[in-house]
């Protein structure tokens, strides 16, 4: 037991004797301030001019533009088996009046092709049609055969 009580007499003595030490900052301290530096004046540019406008781009009405609409080979089966056939078979955008020739007939925006199958837009190298309420886009040219 003597030894244990020596162990702690040696202990506390060199903890005594130790030089006291700061107490650590919780805080790490300030940054100094950056200095400030002076605006320095600047001539305007020698012609204030703007450039010429650009010309509006005209509203782009391709069938790649359509990334929104599901192409008529993307509409669930069940619904593409009802979708009457659609023989595509001429396709004219050029003009004030843009048609397609669908199963042998001339249409134009807006016809109704076959019950519940509507000819909604023309754009220069596709459609977009509706069946039922939902709209669908059909590229020029092709054709949708229901079997």
């Amino acid at each position: 037991m003597d030894e244990l009580a020596a162990l702690y007499a040696t202990a506390d003595e060199s903890e005594s004797t130790a030089a006291p030490t700061e107490p650590q900052s919780l805080y790490e301290p300030e940054p100094e301030p950056l200095p400030v530096i002076a605006a320095q004046e600047t001539s305007p540019p020698a012609s204030t001019s703007l450039p010429p406008a650009m010309p509006v781009q005209e509203d782009i009405r391709n069938y790649d533009s359509l990334r929104n609409l599901p192409d008529i080979g993307d509409l669930p089966w069940s619904l593409r088996q009802e979708i009457p056939s659609i023989n595509y078979a001429r396709h004219n955008y050029e003009g004030g009046q843009p048609s397609v020739l669908i199963n042998g007939r001339a249409w134009q925006t807006g016809a109704l092709i076959a019950p519940d199958l509507k000819l909604e837009e023309i754009y220069t190298d596709g459609v977009i049609m509706s069946f039922r309420q939902v709209r669908f886009k059909l590229r020029a040219l092709n054709s949708w055969i229901n079997m």
